[in-house]
């Protein structure tokens, strides 16, 4: 048996809260040092592709959830 087959649907919930959580805060980093660097505009503009991964994995953890 291999250690996926002893991960439970829980296990799998629980992981995709903390990568969707990782990614909001990634993107929450990006934005505010861009905001710091240029413009408030700028620093929206500059963190978009990381907010579009949050909310796609952030939508992937509800659909489990």
């Amino acid at each position: 048996m291999t250690q996926w087959d002893t991960y439970s649907d829980e296990h799998i919930v629980h992981d995709f809260e903390q990568v969707a959580r990782k990614q909001v805060f990634r993107a929450y980093d990006i934005l505010k040092r861009h905001q710091q660097e240029s413009s408030a505009e700028e620093g929206w503009n500059r963190s978009s592709v990381e907010l579009c991964k949050a909310s796609r994995i952030l939508g992937m953890y509800e659909v489990l959830k």
